[in-house]
Parts: C-alpha cells; sequence; structure tokens
C-alpha cells in the first residue's frame, strides 16, 4: 500500500467537507459531493471517516443512475450507457472501502457496504458474509450498530423464513425507534405481499416521514407514501 504524503486536512476544510457531504445525502446531489470530495483528496489526506463517507456518495450515485436506490426489490430496467455509469461509480466505491479494510478490517462501515455492492452484482454469499462479520463487530460496540439489512439479502435468495428472522432480529438489534430499522420491516412485509403485517408498521413509519421531512426528502417521502398507500389498499381491500 502506497504512502499518502498529502498534508492533513485542516479543521476548516474538514468542516466544509462535513457540510459538503451532508448536503449531498440529503439532496440526493451525489456528484456534486463527489466532485467537492474529491477536489480537497487531491490537496489533503483523508482519514477513515471522511473516505468512507466519499465512497457512500459514490454507491449512492451508482444506485441512483441504476435505479436501485431505494428500490429494494423491485423490478428496474436501465439502459446500457446507464449501466455502465453505474459500475463505474459502484466499482469506484468498492477500491475505497476495499483501502479502509486494508487499514482497519474491523470496519462496520466499510464491511457493510462492501456486502452492498456485493449484493447489487448479485454476489449473496459474498454479501451474506460481508454483512455478517460487520453484524458480529456491531454487536459489541452500540455505537456501530448500523441497518445491515441481512433479511434483504437473504430474500433475494429465495430464503424467506431465514429473511424475516433477521428481520425481526435486526428490529430488536437496532431499536424499536430506529428510522431504518421501521422502514426496512415494513419495506420487507411490502415486497412479500403480506399487507395485513406490513400495515401494523404504519403508524410508526409515517411518524418518522413526518418529524425527519426535511432529512429524508421529497423524492423519498413521496415513494414511501406510495408504498403506504397501497398497503393500506391492499391491507382492507
Amino acid at each position: 500500500m502506497s504512502i499518502d504524503l498529502k498534508k492533513p486536512i485542516p479543521p476548516n476544510i474538514r468542516k466544509k467537507a462535513s457540510l459538503v457531504i451532508s448536503h449531498a445525502l440529503r439532496d440526493m446531489s451525489y456528484k456534486i459531493g463527489i466532485n467537492q470530495l474529491e477536489k480537497y483528496r487531491k490537496l489533503y489526506s483523508f482519514d477513515d471517516k471522511l473516505l468512507y463517507a466519499l465512497g457512500l456518495l459514490y454507491d449512492h450515485k451508482g444506485m441512483q443512475i441504476s435505479g436501485q436506490f431505494y428500490s429494494q426489490g423491485e423490478s428496474v430496467k436501465i439502459s446500457i450507457k446507464q449501466k455502465k455509469k453505474a459500475e463505474y461509480y459502484f466499482k469506484t466505491a468498492r477500491e475505497i472501502f476495499y483501502d479502509i479494510l486494508k487499514r482497519n478490517p474491523k470496519n462496520v462501515y466499510a464491511l457493510f457496504r462492501c456486502g452492498i455492492l456485493f449484493e447489487l452484482n448479485e454476489q449473496y454469499r459474498k454479501a451474506i458474509k460481508f454483512k455478517l462479520k460487520a453484524y458480529r463487530i456491531g454487536m459489541k460496540d452500540k455505537s456501530k450498530r448500523i441497518p445491515l439489512l441481512i433479511g434483504f439479502t437473504y430474500l433475494k435468495m429465495g430464503e424467506k423464513k431465514e429473511a424475516e428472522k433477521w428481520i425481526q432480529k435486526e428490529l430488536k438489534f437496532l431499536g424499536e425507534e430506529n428510522t431504518s430499522a421501521n422502514l426496512n420491516i415494513l419495506l420487507f412485509y411490502f415486497l412479500i405481499k403480506e399487507y395485513k403485517k406490513a400495515s401494523l408498521y404504519i403508524p410508526q413509519v409515517e411518524k418518522i416521514l413526518k418529524s425527519q421531512r426535511k432529512t429524508i426528502g421529497k423524492k423519498v417521502q413521496k415513494l414511501w407514501q406510495k408504498r403506504i398507500q397501497k398497503i393500506k389498499k391492499m391491507a382492507n381491500p
């Protein structure tokens, strides 16, 4: 591994970088965030936290282009050109996460995102391997408990019972007030068309969508509202 001889990032630039990351994730303006962070990276040495954020923007941009962002299992068709663009962003994200793991093999966040990238490439066994490792490490450190979506990986493998077990396990693991856990469990039952079970989580999800309107963004709000309406309709035909 090459030694990074660039100077450490100054506090004022780090603060600017944090704002760039926050705005890019909030507004789904990943390309803008990537371009700005790459300008900083040419001048300054990035630590694992900043590198992870940059990798996250790359993989989110790939998901946005490929139509897989927030789609979780719903069918999406894209052109060959879009596919190639998405692959570039996924490849760059993977390289960044691997770079982090070379220095710190127990970085929960990098392990999790590697799992996501393998899953997007339909390499589910590899995805599970990375996600389970992240889960085991996160279990020991409450500050590193993140939504691992292990249940969704099993669902894509056709293992519905194992998938449901993990969805419920992660809800308990992350806590019943956790935003991602509630969104994920409602989405899981929505995807397997168990609308009555999905409807049980609507009050909590609606509360989350309302309280985090600015953070979640209009596009995502609209997508979830559409899902909720379908669940209500199908749960009470």
